[in-house]
C-alpha cells in the first residue's frame, strides 16, 4: 500500500504544485487512499465469496448420488 500512496504522494504534488506552503503532498492521499482500500476489499471479498460457493456446489453435486428410479409393483 505504500508504492500505492507514494504515487498519490506524487501525482497530487504535481496537480497541487501552484499551492504555496507545501500542502500538496497532503491534500489528496488521504482522500483516494481509503476509497482504493474499501473497493479492492469489497471487490476481493465478493470474489472469493462466489468462488467459495461455486466450488462448494460443485463437491457436494459430485457427491450426492443421483436417484434412481424405483418401481413397485402393486398388483397383488
Amino acid at each position: 500500500m505504500s508504492i500505492v500512496y507514494y504515487a498519490l504522494g506524487n501525482m497530487s504534488s504535481m496537480l497541487f504544485s501552484f499551492i504555496p506552503g507545501g500542502w500538496s503532498s497532503i491534500i489528496l492521499p488521504p482522500f483516494i487512499t481509503p476509497i482504493l482500500h474499501l473497493y479492492f476489499d469489497v471487490f476481493s471479498g465478493l470474489i472469493q465469496t462466489l468462488i467459495f460457493v461455486m466450488l462448494t456446489m460443485i463437491f457436494i453435486a459430485q457427491e450426492d448420488p443421483e436417484e434412481e428410479e424405483v418401481q413397485i409393483d402393486l398388483s397383488r
